[in-house]
C-alpha cells in the first residue's frame, strides 16, 4: 500500500506534537517532541496515542476517567515539564487526580488504587468469616481474609528449603533460604511457588517447562550454589538446552518455538513466516516484508526520503543507506572495516558474517549452498531456490521481485534496471544515476572510499596524491569493485599512506603479497603515479640474488655471481632497450641458473671445488640428470673462457640431417680443435 493512502496518524507519529501544542501554545516544539520520544520510545506507541488524539482532542483537556492509559502517561510527562492547560484524568470513584491503576469491570473507567482495594475487598469475601478484608487466596482460589490466612499462616520458606535439600543435600538450609528470598521475596509469592512445587515435584529435576518462570530462575540459581540434582529443563518442543523466554500452549519453551507457533501466510509474499509485524488493517507481516511496510517508515535526517529505518544515531534517523556501522578491526579477515558486534572481544565486518553462514545441500537445486530461507518444515534452500517469485508489473513474468515502484508495482530485476525512476540525483554531484550507497553516485562513492583508505588521521599526505589520481582513472564501479574485492588490497593501500616520501618502485618492492602488488603496480603505471619499466627483468633482478646466495661454496658462488651481472643481465638489458623481456625468456634463465645452483651444491657435497671440477665428475652427474645438460651448458662455456674452470664438453642433442654442414657432430658436441668443449662460439 502507497503512504500517500494512509491517515497521517498511521505514517506521521511525530503529530502528536501537533495535537499537543494546539493546546499547549507556551511550550516549545521540540519541547514536546522530546517528552513524547522520551515516554514513548517505540513507534507504534506513538502511532496509537497519534490516533487517539486525532479523533478525540478532548482526552487531553477534560480530565475523563474513561482516558487510555497511554494519554495519561503522556498528560504526566507534559505537566512534570511546565504544562497548564492538560488535565490529568480523575477517579471514577473518588473524582480525585490520582494515578489510575485499574480498569472497572465493566471497561468504561478507570480508578484509583485505594478505590480499587476498596472494591477488591467488597467483591471477596472470605471463604471462612464472610470479612470484607481480603488479603490472599488459598490453594483452591478461594479469598481469605488476614485472620484466616492460607495454610494457617505457616511460613513457606521453612517447607520449601525442606523440598531443596532432599533433592540437593550439599546446600545448607541457610543458603537456600538466602536464594529464595533472593528468587521471591514477598511470602504470599513464596506460598504461590510452594504449591506449584508440591503438586508437581519433578519441576525442580527436569520439568520445568511446566511450571512457572520463578521455578527456572530458582533452578539456575542454586546450581550457582553447587546443588546437585538439580535439572535445568530443555525446550519441550525442540528439546535444546537454551533459555525459555516465552511461553507456548502454557508451557515454558524457546524464542525459535515460539516463533514457530506464530507463523501466518504473509500478506506480501504469501509465505508461512512467523508474524513480525502487521499493515494498518491488521494483516500479518513478515521479518523481510515489515521493512516495506510504509506504516513503519520515517524520514530519514540525511536523505531526507521515508524509508525503513535502520538506526539512530542520537535523535536523528537514519535508513538502511545512510546508516554506517562503526569501524573495528574484523576478528576474522582483520581489515578494520564496519562491524557487528563491535561491543564485545570479537567483532566481525559484513562480509565475514555472510561467509559464517551455514551451508546445506538445497532441496531446490540439489547444490551446496549457503542457506540463505526454509522451507515450512525446515528444510534449507539457497537465495535463488528461496526467494519468492511472483509477476513482474511490467514484463509479466514470473520471476524475483527487485523493487517497488512508489505507485506499489513489483519489478523484476531486469525491468527495474531499465526505469527511469531507479535513477536519482548524486547529493555530491547532481548525476542521475543509480546510487551506491548514501545517496551517491558510483564515482563520488569511489573517491570517498578511496581517500578514506590512503588517510590516517583523516589526511592525506602529498607523497601518497598521485596513487590517489592514478586510481580514480578508471570508473567509479570498477573501483569499488576492486577495492572491496580482496582484503589485502586495502592493506597495501594503508601501508602506502601510513609511509613516507614518494610511492616508487622500490616502495613497492617491499609490500606483500607480491601478487596484489604487482597489480596494483600495473595500476600505477597505466595512471601515470609510476614511470614505464620492463616487469619481467625488474623480477629476474630481484629473483636472481635471492637464487645466488643458496649456493653453499663462497668460491662458487662468487663466480656464479659474476655470470649473472656480467653476462646474463648485461644481455637482457640490451635486449630490453629494443623489446621488452617475455615471460618465457624470464622462465628459461630461471630455469638456467636454478640447474647451476643444483650442478655447483653438488660439488660442494662432493668436495670438489669449482676450479677441480673434472670431466668425469660432470658426466657422472649428467648420467643422473641428463636433461640438466643444456640448462648449464652457457655458465660452463662462460667459465671455460674465463679462466674459471678447465675445458668440459657437454653433449646437446641435436636433430638428425641427412646432410651435415655444420661443424657439429652426431653427438651434438662444439668441436674446437684438438680437443671437444661445450660450445663457447
Amino acid at each position: 500500500m502507497d503512504a500517500s493512502a494512509l491517515p497521517r496518524y498511521a505514517t506521521d507519529p511525530e503529530a502528536v506534537a501537533e495535537a499537543v501544542g494546539s493546546v499547549e501554545p507556551a511550550l516549545a516544539p521540540e519541547l514536546i517532541r522530546s517528552v513524547v520520544r522520551t515516554t514513548f520510545p517505540v513507534g507504534t506507541q506513538r502511532r496509537k496515542l497519534a490516533e487517539l488524539l486525532q479523533r478525540d482532542l478532548s482526552w487531553l483537556t477534560e480530565g475523563r476517567s474513561d482516558s487510555p492509559t497511554i494519554v495519561e502517561r503522556l498528560i504526566r510527562a507534559l505537566r512534570e515539564h511546565g504544562a497548564m492547560y492538560v488535565q490529568q484524568p480523575r477517579c471514577w470513584g473518588c473524582g480525585q487526580a490520582r494515578r489510575l491503576v485499574r480498569v472497572l469491570p465493566d471497561g468504561t473507567s478507570r480508578i484509583c488504587n485505594t478505590c480499587e482495594g476498596r472494591r477488591r475487598h467488597e467483591a471477596n469475601p472470605c471463604s471462612v468469616c464472610g470479612r470484607h478484608e481480603f488479603r490472599a487466596r488459598d490453594r483452591e482460589g478461594r479469598p481469605r481474609c488476614r485472620f484466616h490466612p492460607p495454610d494457617d499462616g505457616a511460613d513457606p520458606m521453612e517447607a520449601l528449603c525442606r523440598m531443596i535439600q532432599q533433592l540437593s543435600p550439599n546446600l545448607p538450609a541457610q543458603t537456600v533460604a538466602e536464594v529464595v528470598r533472593a528468587i521471591e521475596p514477598v511470602p504470599a509469592r513464596q506460598r504461590k511457588l510452594l504449591w506449584a512445587l508440591e503438586e508437581r515435584p519433578d519441576l525442580l529435576t527436569g520439568q520445568g517447562a511446566h511450571g512457572p518462570v520463578k521455578v527456572l530462575h530458582l533452578i539456575a540459581a542454586l546450581q550457582e550454589q553447587g546443588a546437585v540434582n538439580l535439572v535445568a529443563p530443555g525446550c519441550p518442543y525442540c528439546g535444546r538446552n537454551v533459555p525459555l523466554l516465552r511461553t507456548r500452549d502454557g508451557l515454558r519453551c524457546c524464542t525459535e518455538c515460539r516463533s514457530a507457533a506464530r507463523t501466518q501466510p504473509c500478506t506480501r509474499c504469501g509465505r508461512e513466516r512467523p508474524v513480525m509485524g502487521r499493515t494498518h488493517d491488521g494483516e500479518p507481516l513478515c521479518h523481510t516484508c515489515r521493512h516495506h511496510n510504509p506504516v513503519v517508515h520515517q524520514v530519514c535526517a540525511r536523505c531526507g526520503e521515508r524509508r525503513y529505518i535502520q538506526a539512530r544515531e542520537g535523535n536523528r534517523p537514519l535508513c538502511q543507506r545512510c546508516h554506517q556501522f562503526p569501524t573495528a578491526t574484523c576478528s576474522e579477515c582483520g581489515e578494520r572495516r564496519p562491524c557487528l558486534h563491535i561491543s564485545t572481544d570479537a567483532p566481525i565486518c559484513i562480509p565475514c558474517t555472510r561467509k559464517q553462514r551455514p551451508r546445506a545441500i538445497g532441496v531446490g537445486c540439489r547444490r551446496d549452498n549457503q542457506v540463505s530461507y526454509r522451507t515450512a518444515g525446515g528444510a534449507p534452500l539457497c537465495s535463488s531456490c528461496g526467494a519468492t517469485h511472483r509477476p513482474c508489473a511490467q514484463c509479466g513474468r514470473t520471476l524475483r521481485i527487485q523493487a517497488n515502484t512508489p505507485d506499489g508495482d513489483e519489478l523484476c530485476q531486469t525491468c527495474w534496471r531499465h526505469r527511469p525512476a531507479r535513477k536519482r540525483p548524486c547529493n555530491k554531484c547532481g548525476t542521475a544515476t543509480h546510487l551506491h550507497h548514501h545517496n551517491l553516485c558510483p564515482n563520488c562513492a569511489a573517491r570517498a572510499r578511496l581517500r578514506e583508505v590512503l588517510s590516517v588521521g583523516g589526511r592525506m599526505r602529498p607523497g601518497i596524491e598521485p596513487v590517489f589520481n592514478a586510481l580514480l582513472r578508471q570508473s567509479g564501479t570498477s573501483l569499488l569493485y576492486w577495492l572491496n574485492r580482496r582484503p589485502a588490497r586495502l592493506s597495501v593501500l594503508r601501508a602506502l599512506a601510513a609511509g613516507s616520501g614518494p610511492v616508487t618502485h622500490d616502495t613497492l618492492n617491499g609490500l606483500r603479497p607480491s601478487k596484489v602488488v604487482d597489480n596494483l603496480r600495473m595500476h600505477l603505471v597505466a595512471g601515470g603515479a609510476l614511470p614505464a619499466r620492463d616487469e619481467q627483468l625488474a623480477a629476474l633482478e630481484r629473483w636472481l640474488p635471492t637464487r645466488t646466495a643458496q649456493v653453499l661454496d663462497p668460491e662458487a658462488r662468487k663466480v656464479l655471481q659474476a655470470y649473472v651481472t656480467w653476462h646474463l643481465l648485461r644481455r637482457l638489458r640490451r635486449f630490453s632497450r629494443r623489446r621488452s623481456v617475455s615471460q618465457a625468456q624470464a622462465h628459461g634463465i630461471r630455469a638456467y641458473v636454478t640447474q647451476v645452483v643444483r650442478l655447483l651444491n653438488w660439488l660442494h657435497i662432493q668436495d670438489v671445488a669449482l676450479s677441480a671440477c673434472t670431466q668425469d665428475l660432470l658426466d657422472a652427474w649428467l648420467d643422473d640428470h641428463p636433461s640438466r645438460g643444456p640448462r648449464v651448458h652457457g655458465f660452463l662455456a662462460w667459465t671455460s673462457r674465463n679462466r674459471h674452470t678447465r675445458q668440459l664438453s657437454v653433449e646437446l642433442a641435436t636433430r638428425p640431417s641427412p646432410v651435415s654442414s655444420s661443424p657439429r657432430t652426431s653427438a651434438g658436441t662444439w668441436s674446437t680443435g684438438s680437443s671437444t668443449t661445450t660450445g663457447a662460439r
